[in-house]
């Protein structure tokens, strides 16, 4: 049967009412709810977010402690190493304050070679017969004796920042200098054949220095001197304010001197 147009109309016109009013009252029903995911969406993301800045945040913080711990560690050693190289050196330490200076000179030993490419030893400190030289057979070496590895490297280099406090000539030591770090050492440079005037009024006495920089050259200067070398002595301000006499091997030695 066919429909003629006005009841078509009838039918169709509700029949879209009806449709649109069921959308609308599922916009009504479904909007909050489609919200509300969209706002937990929302909220997961972020918190994610926030987890994953605490996780970077944790992972940054147990580097740190992580490296920290490594620090200490480093610096225990360091210490250890440091008061038995000043033991070994012959310096007692009897007191707090004898290691709380030790400590403190940590960073400022003056090692490593006065010559740029190393040295070899041809005496050492302590013990020995200086009949040789006109002394006792039960005589005491103050420091060591070094020549260069390569035999034109003469030239003598400081160890560490310092001031030349004297100079001179001695019938023993012949050319000499005293070389006094910041850090408390005293360094005696003896039988040079040159000493460097480092400033240019030609004086030498409270010129400042630094390591690297160039003292003097290697001479055989004076009575105690059977050939060309460089005597080295090493001596350090103790907590009475006294210089103490050390083992110029264990200072050289100190964290990798570049000697054989």
């Amino acid at each position: 049967m066919k429909l003629n147009m006005k009841e078509k109309v009838k039918y169709i016109i509700p029949a879209y009412i009806g449709l649109l009013l069921g959308m609308i009252l599922i916009f009504i029903i479904f909007t909050p709810k489609v919200k509300a995911l969209q706002s937990e969406v929302t909220t997961l993301t972020t918190a994610n977010h926030q987890l994953k800045l605490i996780a970077e945040a944790r992972e940054v913080r147990l580097k740190a402690v992580t490296m920290r711990k490594d620090s200490e560690i480093r610096e225990i050693r360091e210490t250890l190493g440091l008061l038995i190289t000043f033991r070994d050196a012959g310096l007692p330490l009897q007191s707090n304050d004898d290691i709380r200076l030790l400590v403190e000179l940590s960073r400022q030993v003056p090692y490593g070679s006065p010559f740029k490419h190393g040295h070899r030893y041809t005496s050492m400190y302590g013990p020995r017969d200086e009949q040789i030289y006109g002394g006792a057979p039960t005589g005491h070496h103050k420091g060591v004796d070094i020549v260069p590895l390569v035999p034109s490297d003469t030239i003598i280099n400081a160890t560490a920042d310092g001031t030349i406090v004297d100079f001179g000539y001695s019938d023993t030591l012949g050319k000499y200098i005293v070389f006094e770090t910041e850090g408390g050492f005293q360094l005696k440079y003896a039988h040079l054949s040159t000493i460097f005037y480092q400033s240019d009024e030609g004086e030498v006495i409270g010129v400042k220095i630094q390591r690297g920089e160039r003292l003097g050259r290697m001479g055989g200067t004076g009575s105690w001197s059977t050939g060309p070398h460089l005597h080295f002595e090493v001596h350090v301000l103790n907590a009475d304010g006294v210089y103490v006499e050390l083992n110029p091997w264990r200072i050289i030695e100190f964290i990798g001197g570049t000697s054989a």
